[in-house]
């Protein structure tokens, strides 16, 4: 759009934010507009209700409440991408601001550092995913966390031993997780990246061990298979992953985004 009607939206939002209506007008307003398409003006209205919202004495659980479910709307959650992830980070950093983390419970946490993520804000997803593990104890996919800071680590931070550690706690700690094949494929991968046969097969090996019946059935067998066959006839790895992992570990972090989704779990 136009910075001509850019401020011709800020001009109608700035009057209709300072006239009397009231905050659940102001609500219905934003959401008729985001049904019709308009999310720009949609998004500037909610922005104008939660302000207002905070302005008055309507009690903080309330207010939270209202700022999460338009979040909704807005949030990349792996399963919608979301109308507008950076405003979802807007409106997440200003609750945690006038509440502080205390405001979000583990679920939304989550959603805050996957957001991130798929907003490729890689430093700031691994901050929130960290204070996802360390401040909400009672969240209960931890091992989730850890193998998405391992994945973000490697492949977008370029930290390969923290990326290890990572990876290694799911496997070590978390035997039965959804995530503990995917992370020993991805350890496999960095050690035969590095030239570390022995290593990298340690941990493809026991992907086939960890799910024996399941044969060529599940993807990951498949995979793990491809790389045995590679390093066991002294074959390189394949092309397109080769090129991948030179590109998200080598000295240029020229990062095939796309790549970053491999074994991503959805937010909840």
């Amino acid at each position: 759009e136009t910075s001509g009607a850019k401020k011709l939206y800020a001009l109608y939002v700035s009057t209709i934010a300072q006239s009397d209506i009231n905050h659940e007008e102001l609500k219905k307003m934003a959401g008729d507009f985001l049904d019709e398409g308009s999310v720009d003006l949609a998004i500037s209205l909610f922005a104008a209700y939660v302000d207002k919202l905070v302005d008055t004495h309507l009690g903080k659980d309330f207010i939270i409440r209202e700022a999460l479910e338009i979040i909704e709307a807005f949030v990349n959650t792996g399963w919608q991408e979301g109308k507008d992830p950076f405003f979802a980070e807007d409106l997440f950093a200003k609750i945690e601001q006038v509440y502080t983390s205390d405001a979000f419970e583990g679920v939304s946490q989550y959603k805050r550092a996957y957001n991130l993520e798929k907003m490729k804000e890689y430093e700031a997803c691994v901050k929130e995913y960290i204070k996802l593990v360390n401040e909400f104890g009672d969240y209960q996919y931890k091992d989730r966390i850890y193998f998405r800071l391992g994945i973000v680590s490697a492949y977008a931070l370029h930290e390969i031993e923290q990326a290890r550690t990572l990876l290694s706690k799911v496997i070590d700690d978390f035997k039965e997780s959804q995530d503990y094949c995917n992370s020993a494929y991805h350890l496999g991968l960095l050690y035969q990246w590095e030239g570390k046969k022995e290593n990298a097969l340690s941990y493809y090996h026991l992907i086939l061990e960890k799910i024996k019946d399941a044969g060529e059935e599940r993807e990951i067998v498949r995979l793990a298979s491809d790389r045995i066959r590679e390093l066991e006839e002294k074959q390189d790895i394949e092309y397109n992953m080769r090129l991948f992992l030179d590109a998200a570990l080598g000295p240029k972090k020229n990062i095939p985004s796309l790549q970053l989704d491999l074994f991503a779990k959805n937010a909840k």
